[in-house]
């Protein structure tokens, strides 16, 4: 993602490609978490139910141009649901989950969410912000956090001004960010995967959704799938 930023800044041709793939992305992030929220499996013919008609064009129209826009950013496959009153009207797959192999990408494929799960760290620090245990203010080393500069606080790392002129200049950088892990797992004395599973996870009933089992701040050790309680 850094250097897709970058490739954006140095080429302005590139710019709207890039926003297109980045507003997709940002897209699918929303429908993939709606549809998490539904069953854990979605069988073909349930997968397919849907009123005749969205906002005149009709389901087949709207299936037909997320594969237009899927096959034009070059995406292999991806799944899209359509929540409405809190109920699944409609989900679907489109392209391959496994183009080697061929296999169809479905409506519950599970799915990389990557860098567009920021939010869901920065709602988990907020919470710990909310009960007392972390202040913005104070700085990551406070939390067992080694940031490379005693000055760089949470707060820097939640607006990507921990690098360069700390506090003002401001330097997208995935890795950086990810050390909220660390502070969030010294603050709360439980893993990421645990306060995850608890505080969002469980109350919203994704029971499909997990964390990457990779830990990548050097905190509590490796995630294990047991750490989730999934269908």
């Amino acid at each position: 993602m850094r250097q897709s930023v970058g490739l954006v800044r140095r080429d302005p041709k590139n710019r709207n490609a890039w926003s297109g793939i980045l507003i997709s992305a940002l897209m699918l992030f929303c429908l993939v978490l709606s549809a998490g929220c539904m069953p854990a499996r979605l069988n073909a013919e349930s997968s397919r139910t849907q009123p005749s008609d969205v906002n005149g064009t009709g389901f087949p129209a709207f299936e037909s141009r997320l594969n237009t826009v899927r096959q034009m950013l070059k995406i292999p496959g991806m799944s899209a649901a359509v929540v409405q009153d809190q109920e699944l009207i409609w989900a679907s797959g489109f392209g391959y989950a496994d183009v080697e192999n061929q296999i169809a990408a479905e409506p519950d494929t599970p799915y990389g969410l990557a860098s567009v799960t920021k939010p869901v760290a920065a709602v988990l620090v907020m919470q710990l912000v909310e009960q007392g245990l972390i202040n913005l203010d104070d700085p990551v080393s406070q939390y067992g956090v080694d940031a490379g500069n005693d000055q760089v606080t949470v707060r820097h790392l939640l607006t990507h001004t921990s690098e360069g002129n700390i506090g003002t200049t401001h330097n997208y950088n995935g890795s950086r960010y990810a050390l909220l892990g660390g502070v969030i797992e010294g603050a709360s004395g439980m893993s990421f995967a645990e306060l995850l599973n608890k505080q969002l996870l469980l109350p919203l009933e994704m029971k499909s959704t997990a964390l990457n089992p990779i830990n990548f701040w050097g905190g509590l050790g490796t995630i294990s799938i047991e750490d989730f309680d999934l269908l």
